[in-house]
C-alpha cells in the first residue's frame, strides 16, 4: 500500500506500508457444566473469557434464561477493550418461598370465625333440634375453609426446578454465548 501524504503548502512525500487488519474476537467458557442453590440462597460460577485475538470495546455479560424471581451479578461487570484472559465470577441469587395473604389490604377472611360467629351461631341455634348438628358440623367447615383461604396464599421464591443458564457476552457488534445448568432446590 502506498501511503501519500500533502501539507498545507502542497508539498508531498510517499511511502509504503502494510496494514494487517484483525478481526475481533474472543470465547466464553464456563468452568462449571452445572451448579446447586437452595431457593433463598446464591450459587456461583466461574465464567473464562478468552481473548483470541481481542475485543476492540468494551465487553458487557448479562444473563439470559434465569429462573423467575433470581438475579445475576458478574465481578468484574465488564471488561475493558484489550483485556487479557480474565476469570469473571458470576453469583446467581434465588429468592426464598415464602408464604402470602392471599388478598392483602381486604378483610382477610381468617377473621370471619371471629366477627361471624355470633350471627351464625345464632343461626344454627334458629335450625330444628334434629338438624342442629349437622347445622353444626357445616359452620366449622366453613370456618376452616375460611381461614384456610384467608391464611393460604401464593408463594412468591424462585421456583425449584432445573434451568439452563446463557451468559452472553457482547463487544461492539461481536457476541459470544456460553451455558450451564441451574438446579434450584
Amino acid at each position: 500500500m502506498i501511503l501519500t501524504v500533502v501539507d498545507t503548502h502542497g508539498a508531498t512525500a510517499q511511502t509504503t506500508a502494510s496494514v494487517t487488519v484483525i478481526n475481533p474476537g474472543f470465547r466464553l467458557a464456563a468452568s462449571l457444566a452445572s451448579v446447586n442453590a437452595n431457593a433463598g440462597a446464591s450459587a456461583t460460577q466461574h465464567i473464562r473469557f478468552t481473548p483470541s485475538p481481542g475485543i476492540a470495546a468494551t465487553m458487557t455479560l448479562v444473563c439470559l434464561n434465569l429462573p423467575a424471581r433470581s438475579t445475576c451479578s458478574f465481578s468484574p461487570a465488564s471488561l475493558a477493550a484489550g483485556s487479557a484472559q480474565t476469570d469473571v465470577l458470576l453469583t446467581i441469587n434465588t429468592t426464598a418461598n415464602t408464604a402470602a395473604l392471599a388478598h392483602p389490604r381486604i378483610l382477610y377472611a381468617a377473621w370471619l370465625p371471629f366477627t361471624g360467629l355470633g350471627f351464625l351461631g345464632m343461626a344454627v341455634v334458629a335450625v330444628p333440634s334434629r338438624r342442629r348438628r349437622a347445622a353444626a358440623i357445616t359452620l366449622a367447615l366453613l370456618c376452616i375453609s375460611a381461614v384456610a383461604i384467608g391464611c393460604g396464599g401464593s408463594y412468591n421464591g424462585t421456583p425449584k426446578g432445573n434451568y439452563t443458564v446463557t451468559v452472553s457476552g457482547n463487544s461492539g457488534n461481536l457476541t459470544k454465548t456460553t451455558s450451564f445448568s441451574l438446579t434450584v432446590n
